[in-house]
């Protein structure tokens, strides 16, 4: 089967998604991997619908680690990979995904400031998770998501006045 109709119907896959019509995407993207089983997007969407639409940690896990290996250019499995170790709280293994993320050329920046903004969040290291957080704020436009930004800001500052009483 040729490239150009895989992407096709990873395309169409992408936009079953979007109107979520899971059970259709996922047996899209299946048929993919059926036809080509290194189309690494498509791992990356399934391990999305594993761990988003069905719990399934392990096996989006599983996913998530063949489309990094099939499409390490892929900047989407990086941002979803990072949602699960985050989840999970597997810090190190997180820290290494998003240090990896920088060097990725089309990963979205906005999202790579933000989950960086979380892990320093979550490992007590708010003076670098204030200004991940102010670099995610100045690459929006969505107010309702900059408000967000400034919620996580704010947390982390009076984290710190906790930790300074």
């Amino acid at each position: 089967m040729d490239e150009q109709y895989l992407d096709s119907e990873f395309d169409r896959a992408d936009g079953l998604i979007s109107q979520d019509l899971i059970e259709e995407a996922k047996a899209v993207l299946n048929s993919i991997l059926e036809e080509n089983p290194r189309y690494g997007k498509a791992h990356n969407h399934l391990g999305w619908i594993c761990k988003t639409k069905e719990n399934n940690v392990k096996t989006a896990e599983n996913h998530y680690k063949q489309a990094l290996e099939l499409t390490p250019e892929y900047g989407a499995t990086y941002i979803n990979y990072a949602y699960l170790l985050s989840e999970e709280k597997r810090y190190a293994e997180l820290e290494n995904l998003l240090t990896k993320a920088e060097s990725v050329e089309n990963v979205n920046r906005s999202n790579l400031a933000r989950e960086w903004g979380y892990f320093y969040e979550d490992t007590k290291q708010y003076p670098k998770a204030i200004e991940k957080y102010k670099e995610y704020a100045v690459s929006l436009y969505d107010n309702s998501l900059i408000d967000k930004a400034k919620e996580g800001i704010l947390r982390c500052k009076q984290k710190l006045e906790i930790m300074e009483m």
